[in-house]
């Protein structure tokens, strides 16, 4: 189920991966996919272990229909903030 959302959301992500695996030689390309998977394992288990934890599942049921947007809003902003884009807007 991962793979196949990964897959039907990923045209950006295709378009930076495929430049980036071509610029990688061989050791480096299975130890930037490698460590993919890891991760992605890592993340499936700590979802995994979140909502299977009676107490924090319970907090993350509660509470996480407010917590996720502003996290992703406080993510987006500071990734506008820091990368200048805010200051390209308003120069003058």
């Amino acid at each position: 189920m991962v793979v196949a959302v990964t897959v039907a959301n990923g045209g950006d992500n295709i378009s930076v991966y495929i430049p980036l695996f071509h610029s990688l030689g061989p050791i480096a390309a299975a130890t930037t996919g490698l460590t993919f998977a890891v991760m992605v394992a890592v993340w499936c288990a700590a979802g995994y272990w979140l909502t299977a934890h009676p107490k924090v599942g319970a907090l993350c049921r509660r509470a996480g229909h407010w917590v996720i947007p502003v996290v992703y809003i406080a993510l987006g902003s500071t990734i506008i903030v820091r990368s200048g884009v805010m200051a390209l807007l308003f120069r003058t």
